[in-house]
């Protein structure tokens, strides 16, 4: 994967998301809706078969008490770039039409093409997730952080030198075996297209700065964002895209908000 950040465009590589949501209406429907917007989708069961279109499963995971809602999961094809993106708001505004939402038993899975990635890359990506991963807390309600829900456990207690056998991590492993992917779990339910968008530039960043970057030593932890937007390349005076510099104020100002909410 790349990601390239000049004054005039943002370039990532493949990716895929799964965004989980609550619905008032069936899959069948919710793919019609899908397909009404220009993108080939199909309602299937649950399954982790890769697709080449846009796919609506169910999730046994994901639940709502109010019986009008149904638990269910919209699972992208292989995305690129900004293209990919685009596609992203369009579907998340199809979501918000059609009354989908989101409550706490939800969870946005971002998937980044990781071909080359092997037992050293997993082994710095767990050193650098420790690091990161106070402050990535920070950006996220008190569901997600930690090891407060066990589908996406806090990377802290790994061991680098040994893979991790459960998927249920903040950083999926077990994804490279199936897709050839490196799976970020860590995110909260949402169908807002500026909070998936933001948080598959700022995981692009992460997994591009394990791929391409130094050496990552296991010292202290980031403290703040500012510390790990520094390392991740993103507080210098040069040029660098509006996607990365909208990203870097998104971030500034939700952890200012999850603050004043706790």
């Amino acid at each position: 994967m790349e990601i390239k950040l000049s004054k005039s465009e943002i370039k990532i590589g493949k990716f895929g998301i799964e965004i989980e949501f609550i619905a008032p209406v069936g899959r069948e429907d919710m793919a019609a809706a899908i397909q009404n917007a220009g993108f080939d989708c199909e309602a299937q069961g649950y399954n982790h078969t890769s697709c080449q279109s846009w796919k609506i499963v169910n999730d046994g995971s994901v639940r709502s008490r109010d019986i009008r809602f149904q638990g269910m999961e919209i699972v992208s094809p292989i995305l690129i770039g900004k293209a990919g993106l685009e596609a992203i708001a369009i579907i998340c505004q199809v979501l918000k039409d059609k009354g989908c939402k989101v409550n706490m038993t939800c969870g946005l899975h971002v998937h980044h093409d990781a071909p080359e990635f092997g037992s050293d890359k997993v082994a710095k990506m767990i050193r650098y997730y420790k690091k990161a991963e106070s402050v990535i807390d920070s950006m996220m309600p008190s569901s997600r952080r930690g090891s407060a829900n066990q589908y996406c456990n806090s990377m802290l207690n790994l061991d680098e030198r040994t893979m991790p056998i459960s998927r249920y991590y903040k950083v999926n492993f077990q994804a490279l075996v199936r897709h050839t992917t490196v799976e970020f779990r860590h995110h909260s339910g949402t169908v807002e297209a500026d909070k998936i968008i933001n948080w598959i530039i700022l995981t692009a960043l992460i997994m591009n700065k394990v791929v391409n970057g130094g050496r990552v030593q296991n010292d202290k932890p980031f403290e703040k964002w500012l510390d790990l937007k520094w390392d991740l390349g993103l507080s210098f005076k040069g040029e660098k895209t509006p996607e990365a510099e909208t990203m870097v104020k998104y971030y500034h100002k939700r952890i200012k908000g999850m603050a004043a909410e706790a």
